[in-house]
Formats: C-alpha cells, sequence, structure tokens
C-alpha cells in the first residue's frame, strides 16, 4: 500500500524490487492524494497458495475480500477506483462487475482472454500461449527466463528485468515458503494440448472440475453485469497489441450506450511501451497515459472533471498518415 501524508514519503518506497508498471501508477497517482493498494494474485509474487486458472471464481473472491479491507480503513472516503495493466486490468474489471467499484481503468486488456488473445478466431495461437507460460512460470518462481527457455535480445531481456520485478519480502512472512506453493499452478501449455475449439474443457488444478475455455476471461454475464452497473470504465488499447482494441470496442459496444465507457486507442505496442507509426521519428510514445488515467479518476472519484471535459467524446483514436 502506498499512501502520502505527513508521516509518510511515497518516495521512500521505490525500491528497484517494484516493476516500471507499478511504479508508474503510484507516481503518478500517490502524489495527486491517492492511496495505492497493489495485490498479487494467488500463486504469485508474495502471496501464497496456487492457481487453478487465469482469473478464476477463487481469484475475484480474493480480490472482493481486498475491497472489503480497504473499506474497513480510516483514509476511505467511500470511493474506489481500480485498474491495471493487460492480466491486472482484467482483474480490475472483474472485480467491478460484482459491484462496489466507481471507475476502472483497464490499460491493454484482453477481455475475452481465450477468445482474443490465445485463440483469436477460433485458431490457436502457440507461440503465444507457450511464450505467456514461459514467462508467466518463471515470474512466479521468483526468477528470470533463461535463454535456454527463450532466446531474446539483450535489450528486450533487459526491459523485462524492470517490467518484471523481482519478489518483494513482507515482513513476518516466508517468502520462499509462498514461492514454493506457485510450483502447483496450473499449466496452460499442458492444459491445451487437446484443445478442440472454444468448447473445449480445460481441468481445474485442485478439483478436477471443467469448465470451458471459452470462459476464461470475461464471460457475456460479465459484460451484462457491467452494463447494468454505475461504474465508469476508460480502456487503452493499442493497434501493434494483440486482442486489446477489440476488447475495447466490445466494452464500448456493451457499456457504452450509457456514456460510462470510454475508448483510448493509438499505435502503440502491449502495455504502451512504445508506439510505431509511419512518419513518426522515434518509437516513444508522447501521450501521457497514467496522466489521463488520473483526470479519469479525478472526474468519476472526485468530481473534477475540467482535464477530462477538453476530451469528453466516448471514443478517442489516433489516425495513422495524418499523425494526429
Amino acid at each position: 500500500m502506498w499512501m502520502c501524508n505527513s508521516h509518510l514519503d511515497y518516495r521512500i518506497l521505490q525500491k528497484a524490487t517494484f516493476s516500471v508498471v507499478l511504479d508508474k501508477f503510484i507516481r503518478t497517482l500517490v502524489p495527486a492524494g491517492y492511496v495505492v493498494v497493489a495485490v498479487d494474485v494467488r500463486g504469485t509474487g508474495a502471496s501464497y497458495g496456487n492457481r487453478t486458472t487465469d482469473l478464476s471464481s477463487v481469484e475475484v473472491d480474493d480480490y472482493k475480500e481486498v475491497l472489503d479491507w480497504v473499506r474497513q480503513q480510516h483514509w476511505y472516503n467511500g470511493r474506489v477506483g481500480a485498474a491495471g495493466v493487460s492480466y491486472d486490468g482484467l482483474a480490475a474489471g472483474l472485480l467491478a462487475s460484482h459491484g462496489g467499484v466507481d471507475a476502472v481503468g483497464m490499460m491493454f486488456s484482453p477481455v475475452q482472454f481465450a477468445k482474443d488473445a490465445q485463440a483469436p478466431g477460433g485458431v490457436l495461437s502457440t507461440m503465444f500461449y507457450k511464450s505467456f507460460t514461459i514467462f508467466t512460470k518463471a515470474d512466479e518462481q521468483d526468477r528470470r527466463v533463461t535463454e535456454e527457455e527463450y532466446a531474446l535480445p539483450m535489450s528486450i531481456s533487459f526491459l523485462l528485468s524492470y517490467v518484471f520485478g523481482k519478489v518483494v519480502a513482507i515482513p513476518g512472512h516466508d517468502k520462499s515458503e509462498a514461492v514454493a506453493q506457485h510450483s502447483a499452478n496450473w499449466d496452460v501449455v499442458e492444459t491445451l494440448e487437446d484443445f478442440d475449439g472454444f468448447a473445449s474443457m480445460i481441468k481445474m488444478n485442485d478439483s478436477g472440475n471443467e469448465v470451458p475455455f471459452a470462459n476464461v476471461g470475461f464471460t457475456d454475464a460479465v459484460f451484462a453485469k457491467l452494463a447494468q452497473s454505475n461504474v465508469s470504465i476508460t480502456t487503452y488499447a493499442g493497434y501493434w497489441d494483440r486482442a486489446s482494441l477489440r476488447s475495447s470496442l466490445r466494452l464500448h459496444q456493451d457499456v457504452g450506450g450509457s456514456g460510462r465507457a470510454r475508448v483510448v486507442a493509438g499505435p502503440w505496442v502491449h502495455g504502451g511501451l512504445t508506439c510505431f507509426t509511419s512518419h513518426s521519428p522515434g518509437h516513444g510514445t508522447s501521450f501521457p497515459l497514467h496522466q489521463d488515467l488520473l483526470h479519469f479518476f479525478d472526474c468519476h472519484l472526485k468530481g473534477k472533471c475540467d482535464a477530462l471535459q477538453k476530451h469528453k467524446e466516448t471514443f478517442h483514436y489516433f489516425r495513422m498518415g495524418d499523425e494526429k
């Protein structure tokens, strides 16, 4: 948890062990008066337990428990926002579908994870899910990917060392014990060996129960709950990012009729780390993604909408060629 007051300078908590992704949220939101609560999904980071599958109902129950904890804190003011990049954005949206969240920021999140990311158009993307498994397994085991597992250029390896931070030991808890429990996490590659379309059933590690592969991510029921709720959503999508644009359009279609769903789309890769256009002098991104999210939260959590009103349309996109 990160907050800024007379007794705690948020900069003290900026350690090299934090990932760049989390660091950007902290540096943007905390100085603006927000408390940032970051959660390690069970079976990852410093959390105990194991993951039966991605975005399981048990995992969502964990988020709800954290939300209940937030409501009991002295700094809770009755308003809650949830946000994240990629998987974390999916988690934020799933939590919001159960109520109790007022605004959500989803950055480059493939909400229909099975349909849009792992098997776009019904064709299983072998390269994606095998690479995804290699990197997530290494992260869950608090180690770096080896060259034997996945050969990467030195520049990419250096970048990933900052994106995937090392696990921070929590006082009073045994980090090695937590990491050891992660070895029981589900194996995506093994699960998808018998893939036979979206109706394929995947087996849960702990119970042996099976669920449809297509249900990994947002189901139609989740979209319906978000549409019926009062939560405001902003999504960020990249033209060069697998599935995030389709996911943003689906959310805008299902929830946007009420004006509560906003889309920002541009020529970004996953996470918005770089962008590519035909006339760009470089690959750096000039659009302030996290500052835009701050304006969105200020409007929907604090009622301060001046900055957001300058871009009050619900769909914003970058035009290639025109470069604007």
